[in-house]
């Protein structure tokens, strides 16, 4: 029993530290410009080309794009929006004119925008946030009233009304996956917290194994639940932005895949509810919790 709680112990440290990423205030974009796809990598998505764009991006920039690569890339995660050009298009003809500070701030990305912590800010939202509920919030009452709307033609009217249904959609899904993430985050760093003191007492035999394996259970639990979550609203994500991609003559897609913090926070709540197992199954000579 000592091994397998000494290995929860260290498990809950792990796990532990992943989490603390989560919720970590990094304010500065200079903090995460060197690992943009673990501090923004919750959900990542990148437009693709086709050859005929790709001809154009060439005879316009002297660049040498092919079909299938990618002009522009976001990282989404619960603190930033960040956003990095292809580099080649940073080294082309459309940078011709730009400074050496320039080019550099392309190549490293810029911040596109924020979101808040939503217990530390006690409800303050940023302005990315604001704009992200306003949309969120809009039917489609105010696009019938507009000029432009009564103006358009049928057609044109059914496209202004999917391609808001599609923006109204996406934010939603940006605020509740992110929000969901925020308190799945806290909770489960209060239950880790337990059970690395207690998988580390558990150890020493001043406690019961009960104990330390029902913490790890809840952890890991909770890790998977709002990752599960944020997963399902990727595929919403995902979705959406495919049927962006084919209201605009299909020039480019959208290809929309989980980032690396997602895989490494399924990754640790999968780990916690694997050792919890192990934790309650460790032969010991009593049952006490």
């Amino acid at each position: 029993m000592i091994f397998r709680t000494f290995f929860g112990f260290f498990m809950s440290v792990a796990v532990l530290g992943i989490l603390l990423v989560n919720v970590y205030p990094v304010s500065e974009f200079e903090q995460v410009e060197e690992y943009p796809e673990y501090h923004s990598g919750w959900l990542q998505y990148s437009f693709t080309i086709n050859q005929t764009l790709a001809d154009n991006y060439n005879d316009n920039f002297n660049t040498s794009l092919e079909a299938g690569d990618s002009i522009m890339s976001f990282y989404i995660g619960t603190q930033h929006i960040i956003e990095k050009l292809n580099p080649e298009l940073c080294n082309s003809d459309a940078y011709s004119e730009a400074t050496s500070d320039e080019i550099k701030e392309c190549l490293k990305g810029r911040m596109e925008g924020n979101y808040s912590d939503p217990i530390l800010s006690r409800g303050e939202e940023t302005e990315w946030e604001e704009n992200q509920r306003k949309n969120c919030e809009e039917d489609l009452d105010s696009l019938y009233e507009s000029d432009y709307y009564q103006q358009a033609s049928d057609e044109e009217k059914e496209e202004m009304e999917d391609q808001q249904t599609i923006d109204r959609d996406i934010a939603c899904s940006f605020l509740a996956s992110n929000e969901v993430t925020w308190y799945g985050s806290y909770a489960a760093i209060v239950f880790c917290f337990f059970s690395t003191i207690l998988c580390l007492t558990t150890t020493f035999k001043l406690t019961g194994k009960k104990l330390c394996g029902f913490t790890l259970l809840l952890c890991g639990l909770i890790i998977m639940a709002y990752s599960g979550h944020h997963y399902y609203h990727i595929l919403e994500i995902s979705s959406n932005f495919e049927a962006m991609a084919s209201n605009s003559s299909s020039m480019f897609e959208i290809d929309v895949t989980p980032g690396v913090t997602f895989f490494f926070n399924a990754g640790a709540g999968l780990s916690s509810f694997i050792m919890s197992i192990f934790v309650f199954r460790a032969p010991t000579d009593d049952d006490d919790w």
